[in-house]
């Protein structure tokens, strides 16, 4: 038969571990669920900040299109003072568009700035808009001498 403090102390022990799990459990649950409820949140957040970035570069990506076409129709010769003069004003009334260059056989020819002397190459196409227009964002600002 085993002594009466002996059992009285495996009680109290057990008593103890169970209070200890009461009281752990619950809390182990709710810093789980806080971080589950915290990661979905900002899931949810970064997929709208994503949405509105998307939205974003869809419209500069059209506005630049549409620059590209105002000057399209090109009605006079390549890097003309009139051809300038209308990348310049296409410039102008488009935000999205800090300058824009006339390319020959892949060589810069002229820019809303005017002609240009220095060769610059087209470099790789980064992308296409749904109406065929070729952009490529990262060439060498004649002016600016910055990309």
């Amino acid at each position: 038969m085993p002594h009466p403090t002996r059992k009285r102390t495996q009680v109290i022990v057990i008593a103890v571990a169970l209070a200890v799990g009461a009281v752990a459990v619950p809390v182990a649950a709710m810093f789980y669920l806080a971080w589950a409820r915290a990661v979905r949140d900002g899931q949810g957040h970064l997929a709208e900040v994503a949405g509105r970035v998307m939205l974003r570069t869809r419209r500069t990506m059209d506005e630049t299109a549409q620059a590209l076409w105002a000057v399209e129709p090109l009605r006079t010769a390549p890097c003309s003072p009139e051809h300038i003069a209308q990348m310049q004003a296409a410039t102008l009334n488009t935000i999205s568009v800090q300058e824009m260059g006339f390319f020959e056989d892949d060589l810069l020819k002229c820019t809303s700035w005017g002609i240009t002397t220095q060769t610059v190459h087209q470099g790789p196409i980064d992308a296409v808009t749904k109406d065929g227009v070729k952009l490529s964002m990262d060439v060498l600002s004649v002016v600016r001498e910055s990309r």
